[in-house]
């Protein structure tokens, strides 16, 4: 059925806008501003900076999108609605509008959004163009100088200064732009009833249109009526009516067959108590009939039977649009969560619901939960069926782009060389993941500590605080090291044993040139041979084995090049270091060793000498133990020494024989002739020696 169309036209200025407004807000008639469309489109084509002198550049407008919504003007989904008074908008618009391209455009939209509905159009073209057969058409127009006083006001709300002169002038530009163009121009329609504004309010201009509108109407109606085919309506049957008349707790129709239907405030099915703010004049209704009044004569209605299909029409709609509802979770069985929305019942089976809130479903019922539909089958059961994968694996993905977006932010602040704190928050057996903020790295085993660990868990726990230096970084990847935070071993040792200080270790290595010592895990020392002992003669290494514990004294720690040089013999002190000996020089001696067969070891001014078997006495000597035993003590001659080599030879046979020359010299006289031999005399004195 064609709606009723009313065509209001005017230069700008003369209040056709506000007053279609008001109007369409009264009447309940949809308003079109189609000067605002113009505008819209001079918007666009200025923020795209084309030629606004080339028509072929304004192909873009067939694919523009324009919405009206709570009284704002939308472009392409932007809101337009101050934009497009713009004062680069409004110098511009007239000739945007002029292009033939433009206007057909536009009009076809125009004539398009008028089909089947009751409007109220308004711009300059309305009346001879886009509605040539409006039920009313109207040209509102005013004096030059009141139009400008108007824009001004306008212009003042937004804050907008302006010479009246100026835009008086600017106005009548406009007004021979629009009225010689070749498209469209504006021009009085034939048919129009032309409205000077300039001495009437606006007001007094809404109720005189108001009442021409009214009095068309109802001449149309008059004459629709003697077409109408009355039907006979009875009770349970389906029909539609135009509320007329709202009171607190009943509505009035106007049913199709122009009789009266009454619906109360319970019939209407949305737990209102009131129809105030929730149906108005002009609203449409479909509704049951429930009961024929003859006296006064109505119909009443009912919409509760509708509500069902209602509804389920809500459920199709979401399930087609894949909109998400809010429902209410009422039971929680083995398979799934039963919801409830709009009436129905709808089942929602584990696999398509949230890990956590599967966990966690014994605590669900009563509460609400938003879902997708993805089933809808309508019958005498309908079979619903809802998921929310749609909405969990959004949300995943959203916060794996957050954790994703924070990781980076947090990896880039992160270099080679950095001292973090971190949490243990995984233990592997060779390896340990160190979570920081929204980062991790790896420890792994041997960067724990210096000293080989067997079993990682008996360092570190899940949970443990840990101080670590990022030792390499690649990419989102970082190596980490708590090792190369602690003093290495040799650095511990250094700092614990100076040099001089006495140590203990077990012999690991034996070298041609020395005793490998290993002091404490991962500390090795060189035992130079050349440190063993004082003595040069003594050769250590041969009295000691792999294992065996060895005390020295600290002589070197070179922690860079991981070296320790010990001495055994800095713990003695060297008893050649301040004594000498001369050749022939006799001293005291004490037997310390006998040496069978071979000599004797005696000790000289606190040093080891050695007496020859074959200096022990001017005799042969079978047994060395009659002659002499430990501990004794007597004179010996020193025969050889060398210091260096801690070599002390010495002779008792020397002395013996010394004696023995001086008994026999007293025998001698410097007049006595030497007839005999030395012999001779040794032997004679021998001879006496035996007869004593």
């Amino acid at each position: 059925m064609p709606g009723f169309k009313v065509a209001i036209d005017g230069p700008a200025g003369s209040g056709k806008s506000t007053i279609s407004k008001k109007i369409a807000e009264k009447l309940n008639l949809t308003h079109i501003d189609t000067g605002a469309m113009y505008r819209a489109i001079t918007y666009l084509a200025l923020e795209k900076g084309i030629n606004l002198d080339d028509e072929s550049e304004y192909e873009f407008v067939s694919k523009v999108k324009i919405e009206y919504k709570n009284e704002k003007i939308y472009a392409n989904g932007i809101d337009v609605t101050t934009k497009i008074r713009d004062d680069k908008v409004t110098k511009n618009v007239s000739k945007v509008s002029s292009f033939p391209y433009v206007r057909r455009t536009l009009v076809s939209i125009q004539q398009e959004a008028a089909k089947n509905i009751d409007v109220i159009m308004d711009g300059r073209d309305i009346g001879t163009v886009v509605l040539p057969n409006a039920d009313l058409k109207i040209f509102l127009t005013a004096h030059v100088k009141e139009r400008a006083k108007r824009r001004l006001k306008d212009k003042e709300v937004n804050n907008v200064t302006q010479d009246i002169e100026q835009l008086a002038k600017e106005l009548q530009e406009r007004d021979l732009k629009d009225s010689t163009r070749k498209e469209s121009p504006l021009v009085v329609a034939t048919d129009a009833i032309v409205i000077d504004t300039t001495n009437f309010t606006i007001e007094d201009t809404i109720e005189r249109i108001t009442n021409e509108i009214l009095k068309r109407r109802i001449t149309m109606e008059e004459l629709q009526m003697k077409d109408v085919k009355f039907q006979t309506l009875k009770v349970r049957d389906k029909v539609e009516g135009t509320v007329f008349k709202v009171e607190d707790n009943v509505i009035y129709l106007t049913l199709e067959n122009f009789e009266e239907g009454r619906m109360f405030v319970e019939f209407y099915g949305k737990n209102i108590t009131s129809f105030k703010d929730v149906v108005k004049e002009g609203d449409k209704v479909t509704a049951i009939i429930t009961k024929m009044n003859d006296e006064p004569s109505y119909i009443l209605l009912s919409r509760l039977p509708l509500l069902k299909d209602e509804s389920f029409k809500v459920i199709e709609d979401a399930y087609k649009d894949n909109k998400t509802i809010e429902t209410k979770i009422t039971k929680v069985d083995e398979k799934g969560l039963h919801l409830k929305y709009e009436g129905f019942d709808i089942f929602l089976p584990y696999g398509l619901l949230d890990r956590e809130l599967v966990e966690s479903k014994d605590t669900l019922k009563g509460q609400t939960l938003e879902v997708h539909l993805i089933e809808v089958k309508n019958g005498k059961r309908p079979r619903l069926i809802a998921s929310r994968k749609q909405i969990f694996e959004a949300r995943r993905q959203q916060e794996l782009e957050e954790r994703q977006n924070a990781r980076k932010e947090e990896i880039d602040q992160i270099n080679t060389g950095d001292v973090l704190k971190g949490t243990i928050e995984r233990i592997e057996p060779h390896a340990a993941t160190v979570r920081f903020n929204h980062v991790a790295g790896l420890l792994r085993i041997s960067q724990i500590q210096h000293r080989r660990i067997e079993d990682i868990n008996e360092v570190i726990k899940l949970g443990d605080e840990i101080e670590v230096k990022v030792i390499k970084k690649e990419g989102m990847r970082l190596d980490l090291s708590h090792k190369a935070l602690l003093p290495t071993p040799f650095e511990a040792f250094s700092e614990e044993h100076k040099k001089g200080s006495a140590v203990k270790g077990a012999v690991v290595q034996k070298l041609p040139f020395g005793l490998i010592i290993e002091l404490e895990e991962g500390v090795r020392g060189l035992l130079h041979q050349s440190e063993y002992s004082w003595n040069p003669n003594d050769n250590f290494a041969n009295f000691v084995k792999i294992g065996d514990v060895v005390e020295s004294a600290v002589l070197l720690v070179d922690v860079k090049k991981k070296k320790i040089s010990l001495s055994r013999k800095a713990l003695f002190d060297n008893p050649w270091k301040n004594v000498s000996f001369k050749r022939g020089e006799n001293v005291e001696v004490k037997v310390i060793e006998i040496i069978t067969d071979k000599g004797m070891n005696v000790e000289a001014k606190g040093v080891v000498g050695f007496i020859p078997v074959s200096e022990l006495s001017t005799e042969r000597v079978n047994k060395i133990e009659d002659l002499f035993a430990v501990g004794d003590t007597m004179q010996a001659r020193v025969i050889d020494v060398n210091p260096k080599e801690w070599y002390l030879k010495l002779s008792v046979k020397q002395i013996a024989e010394d004696s023995l020359r001086s008994e026999y010299e007293q025998y001698l006289t410097h007049d006595e002739e030497a007839t005999t031999t030395i012999g001779d005399l040794f032997e004679n004195l021998l001879t006496e020696k035996d007869k004593k």
